[in-house]
């Protein structure tokens, strides 16, 4: 499904050319960019997302996918939930959501109406920042169609995951309250899993994960399925996946869930509560 479509109202070249795009011209020659001029833009079949250290999950490779949404094409990410489009209201996002997809809203949004501009020539871009519970404008955030940019982009990433997999616990052991009794006990890493570019650990004795979700939270979730969709047991309050370890989290909450886009009556929207009777602590050899 990552084929172009041929009916698709917009050009597609090689990355390069793309960077080089002039958007449109004016009778002078001079090169425009406005909302009355809605000049066509010059897409990439790939484009590279960087929003590193902060959100790992989406940041990687994307490619463009048979299917347009008011107007212009999607992409998806090769490794990870990412979806860019355009919204209704005329701005690129990437979201890790299918249903948000040609509605609007995600983790990084361009700061303005899109204006003719591919999102590998768009400067300015904001995330979704859970500490402060707004958007803010990050500079670091970017977007490029350029495959030298982006094998480099790669590379970086897979450096910083292999750095930080040395500061990693192989065991770990959850304590819970009453209610969670399945879940308890010890979790072991799975070496050869990994999800939203986190580790995956597996309860011993029990249906338990842990995993990093899509947004970057820690979830605990007593069925597989509920890695890729699903409201997790417990998770972490806060977005701290990529930066703090489970064993590291100082507050983890229980019993919310949901995402305001979904239409799917049991992913709606609910308030998390906090407990701070749950914990994770790391499990040494000699214990």
């Amino acid at each position: 499904a990552m084929a172009l479509h041929d009916e698709a109202p917009f050009s597609s070249v090689s990355g390069n050319d793309a960077e080089k795009g002039v958007v449109a011209v004016d009778e002078s020659g001079a090169a425009v960019l406005s909302s009355q001029t809605s000049p066509a833009p010059v897409h990439s079949e790939t484009i590279w997302v960087w929003s590193m250290p902060t959100q790992p999950q989406v940041s990687g490779k994307y490619s463009m996918l048979s299917r347009t949404e008011n107007g212009q094409p999607v992409w998806r990410q090769l490794d990870g939930p990412g979806r860019l489009y355009l919204s209704n209201q005329s701005i690129w996002w990437v979201t890790v959501h299918e249903e948000c997809v040609g509605k609007t809203g995600g983790v990084i949004g361009g700061i303005n109406f899109f204006n003719g501009v591919s999102p590998q020539n768009w400067k300015e871009w904001e995330r979704w920042d859970n500490g402060k519970n707004m958007y803010i404008k990050d500079s670091t955030v970017a977007f490029s169609a350029d495959e030298e940019i982006g094998h480099q982009w790669e590379a970086n990433k897979e450096k910083w995951q292999k750095d930080r997999g040395t500061t990693m616990s192989e065991k770990l052991e959850l304590h819970a309250p009453d209610g969670f009794a399945e879940l308890l006990g010890q979790y072991e890493i799975l070496a050869d899993r990994s999800h939203n570019s986190n580790p995956v650990w597996r309860q011993s004795n029990g249906p338990g994960w842990l995993y990093g979700d899509c947004f970057g939270h820690w979830h605990i979730s007593d069925n597989e399925s509920k890695l890729e969709r699903g409201i997790p047991a417990i998770r972490s309050t806060d977005m701290v996946a990529p930066f703090l370890w489970p064993h590291e989290v100082t507050e983890w909450s229980r019993d919310g869930g949901g995402c305001g886009c979904s239409d799917d009556p049991s992913l709606a929207p609910k308030e998390w509560k906090r407990d701070q009777d749950i914990t994770f602590t790391v499990v040494t050899n000699s214990s």
